[in-house]
């Protein structure tokens, strides 16, 4: 409602003039409406992200050279590294040889009876084939440890390229997969064995030592097949740490239990080349008193024979000699590397965390907590 300014009449809001003293009511003026102009809509924008700081504290562009990539860099073209693979690769060469002096061999000529039998040459195929195909993966790992060690050797101011490392863990899958299948064969061997021992064990006595022994080394067995995995996982764990300090700048030690592991295997292979060769001597004899007592029976006949079949089998075999001889150089090789490049990233780390060289090498506090 509102009212006439003449007369004060009360009137409706729509109304023109006064109902009473007809005066005209006056119109206040509208302003015109506002145009608001709205921008024209923009396409939309991917989203941008800030770069996330990486493993060291700093997000490294691709192939750039860190104090980690370096350290791995000079560590990877070592000597101690070269002569690790330089050894490998002489192994992969006696491995090789061995394949075909093992699928080729002189076959033993005898007379017997006035008649010459046996003589002449032998070429086992399949042995030679199945000896090849073993010898392709250990001979890819190889190829992939020598890209590595190029990979590392090349230019200085520039990162590493990790096509040898993958090689390597793609080799590595492969063999844990054998190794894993051979290892459940040879479990499900001791087992069945154990079940048709234990089946006889209450109506024999002697049967119920074999069943102890049978079970004991079935212990045995399953502890050793723990061991192989944990080496593998281990080992798997240590490749991918370096293809990360390659990539990234990750600084991250290897596995310090695949290097002992490592040292334990090629101790061991030392005893057993020690025992081949310190054992021939004593075999020796007791061939000769054999062979001696089967002349005497025989007249001769079957003397050389014998003698020729049991001195292969029994004598010092040059080539498994220096394979295994070779072989834990090999171990003792990359152990010493492996150990070598953890001490290395350890001082890395401390100098990284408190901006100064460690203190006395042989001092209790070298590194700090965590590294």
């Amino acid at each position: 409602m509102k009212y006439c300014t003449k007369c004060g009449a009360q009137c409706e809001d729509k109304a023109a003039f006064c109902m009473k003293c007809g005066s005209k009511f006056e119109i206040a003026e509208q302003p015109p409406p506002q145009v608001i102009l709205q921008p024209p809509p923009q396409p939309p924008q991917p989203q941008q992200y800030a770069p996330q700081p990486a493993y060291g504290g700093y997000a490294p562009p691709p192939l750039a050279q860190t104090p980690a990539t370096s350290l791995l860099k000079r560590c990877s073209s070592s000597p101690l590294f070269l002569i690790f693979i330089s050894l490998y690769s002489l192994l992969l060469v006696l491995r090789l040889v061995k394949v075909f002096t093992d699928g080729i061999a002189e076959t033993p000529s005898y007379e017997m009876f006035g008649y010459s039998y046996g003589g002449g040459t032998r070429v086992d195929g399949f042995s030679i084939a199945f000896g090849l195909i073993g010898w392709i993966l250990p001979a890819l790992t190889g190829l992939g440890l020598w890209l590595h060690f190029m990979a590392a050797a090349g230019k200085k101011n520039m990162g590493m390229k990790t096509s040898g490392l993958t090689l390597i863990f793609v080799c590595t899958i492969i063999n844990l997969v054998l190794v894993g299948i051979a290892m459940l064969f040879g479990f499900l061997a001791l087992v069945i064995m154990l079940i048709g021992v234990a089946g006889v064990a209450n109506v024999d006595n002697a049967a119920g030592a074999a069943l102890a022994g049978v079970g004991v080394a079935l212990a045995i067995y399953v502890v050793i097949v723990v061991l192989a995995i944990i080496y593998y996982a281990k080992l798997l764990k240590s490749i991918s740490a370096v293809s990360r300090c390659a990539a990234t700048g990750n600084a991250q030690p290897v596995s310090s239990y695949v290097a002992v592991m490592n040292l334990m295997l090629a101790f061991f292979g030392i005893i057993a080349i020690i025992a081949q060769i310190a054992v021939y001597s004593w075999i020796t004899d007791i061939m000769d008193a054999l062979m001696n007592e089967i002349y005497r029976q025989t007249g001769g006949q079957f003397g050389d024979v014998i003698n020729q079949t049991i001195g292969g089998l029994l004598g010092v075999n040059i080539w498994n000699v220096a394979v295994s001889a070779l072989n834990s150089a090999v171990l003792i090789a990359i152990s010493a590397a492996m150990l070598s490049y953890n001490s290395k990233i350890r001082t890395l780390a401390w100098e990284a965390h408190y901006q100064q060289p460690p203190p006395n090498p042989y001092g209790q506090n070298r590194y700090p907590s965590g590294f």
